[in-house]
């Protein structure tokens, strides 16, 4: 075979080349597909018995890149000559800025970070003016049914993509951002304990960690603001909590900054353990932790939900033939369930919750009617009247 048969020859950004092993040319082609097209991010070479093949295997990808960018409408988009890659590492520095300046929580700043991180791994090497509505489709489609993530993971990795599109279209680097549509979530139907049932669960806790539950549960916090609260948070005298963003902790919402009233009960128990981590550090002549629940070495807690399964089991709390999902979050719910159902307003509800006057996300999100409560009021056509009685339970 000549040289000029042997020669690497172009279609489009499609390479068709003779396959070399050890100097050697074997006889295969391969034709080269670069990164910034293949499905996979990553540069492929596929394999073909001649050149003939090989060669009408670029034509007929090439047909399908232009088919495709007339279906995209890439013909008018111009490259910034920035790969998201290059562009994600920016907008993270810029992000940081903000939780420097108190703008944005540092979880938050950890959160964006671990979706980029996915993100990569399709749009490291693409253009970021090209990347449109119909590549988050197939972001989506791969996360869901090749990775198996839950909606809510993929709607917010996504999120944080439109997130840093929108930059770049502030500062001009991309004329548009691409729409999308969010993968729906199923509504979530969390298991409320009732008081009792936390009595229960508490009661086959540590005792700082049952202490913790039980804080949870009376306040409404959130979880981050309970694993943030220092001693210096807590107003014995006028037995307050006080919710306040600090060095390493930055509330959720302006909203969220409050002071929350607590029962006495709770107040001397939280005394009972201030006085046992001193004496604790006095023995053992170190510093107390600062913490109100702090980790095992002192520092911040992270979480607590294998406890709170564990001791669910050992208590026999159920819903149906299985123990209840119990988190946290569901204490902020459950919460908010018991208050409602005694006829707390909601006003006094976003209060507490450190929510915005008149959010109809309390009601919407965090307050739940059991089936045992409606029960009260059973509608039984068959017991009407002709004066027209009511169902049971009705005023």
């Amino acid at each position: 075979m000549s040289k000029a048969s042997l020669k690497t020859e172009k279609r489009g950004p499609f390479s068709v080349r003779p396959r070399k092993r050890d100097g050697v040319i074997t006889g295969v082609w391969v034709v080269d597909v670069p990164p910034h097209i293949s499905t996979s991010g990553k540069r492929e070479r596929k394999a073909y018995e001649n050149k003939t093949a090989a060669l009408s295997a670029a034509d007929a990808m090439l047909r399908e890149l232009q088919m495709t960018g007339v279906i995209r409408g890439e013909g008018g988009h111009k490259l910034s000559g920035v790969t998201f890659a290059q562009f994600a590492e920016r907008w993270l520095i810029k992000q940081a800025d903000r939780v420097a300046l108190e703008q944005k929580r540092a979880s938050s700043l950890e959160t964006n970070a671990y979706h980029l991180k996915a993100l990569g791994k399709m749009f490291a090497d693409s253009d970021i003016a090209r990347i449109v509505s119909s590549d988050i489709e197939n972001y989506q489609k791969k996360r869901k049914l090749e990775d198996r993530c839950k909606p809510p993971t993929i709607n917010s990795e996504v999120a944080t993509l439109i997130q840093v599109l929108s930059w770049a279209q502030e500062l001009g680097v991309i004329s548009r951002v691409p729409k999308y549509e969010s993968i729906p979530v199923p509504p979530s139907r969390p298991d409320i304990p009732t008081p009792e049932e936390v009595e229960k669960i508490v009661g086959h806790l540590e005792t700082r960690t049952g202490l913790l539950a039980t804080f949870l549960a009376e306040t409404g916090c959130r979880k981050n603001e309970a694993f943030s609260l220092e001693w210096s948070d807590v107003d014995f005298d006028a037995a307050i909590i006080i919710v306040q963003r600090k060095a390493g902790f930055t509330p959720k919402s302006e909203h969220s900054e409050r002071s929350i009233p607590v029962s006495s009960t709770l107040i001397d128990r939280l005394k009972e353990a201030k006085a046992d981590d001193e004496r604790v550090a006095n023995e053992r002549d170190v510093r107390a932790p600062s913490y109100v629940f702090p980790g095992r070495f002192g520092g911040k807690r992270t979480d607590i939900r294998k406890a709170l399964a564990t001791a669910v089991k050992k208590a026999g709390v159920k819903r149906g033939d299985r123990p209840i999902r119990l988190t946290p979050h569901i204490f902020r719910k459950a919460m908010a369930t018991w208050l409602h159902a005694w006829n707390v307003s909601d006003r006094m509800l976003q209060a507490r919750l450190g929510h915005a006057p008149g959010s109809r996300v309390t009601n919407r999100t965090y307050v739940h009617v059991s089936t045992e409560e409606q029960r009260a009021i059973v509608f039984d056509l068959s017991r009407l009247s002709p004066k027209g009685s009511k169902p049971d339970g009705a005023d």
